[in-house]
């Protein structure tokens, strides 16, 4: 989904839905807010989850003669990432970008 808030500010929104036949379901938003003061000159704000469910090989350890569970009962991975960009455009040809995350 994108809006335009004003000609400058645009919102971008959207999401992820995995379901896993062990752990459930889960929703993934990813956001991001763009401001262009001028046509040479962006500022982006980049918000995010992600999910990762443990695979079979991480779930069961097979080295060809037995198969073993995991120490510990593994669980879903879920990361957040915030992150601000600064695009500068300084010639037609060349734009520098500072990113912080």
């Amino acid at each position: 989904m994108e809006l335009n808030l004003f000609p400058e500010l645009i919102l971008h929104a959207g999401g992820r839905f995995d379901y896993h036949s062990t752990f459930g379901h889960a929703l993934s938003p990813r956001v991001a807010l763009i401001y262009s003061p001028s046509s040479r000159t962006v500022f982006k704000y980049l918000f995010g989850e992600a999910f990762r469910a443990p695979n079979s090989y991480e779930e069961f350890y097979n080295d060809r003669y037995f198969v073993a569970l995991p120490p510990r009962t593994l669980r879903p991975e879920r990361i957040v990432s915030n992150e601000f960009v600064l695009e500068r455009s300084v010639v037609p040809w060349l734009t520098v970008t500072a990113d912080g995350f």
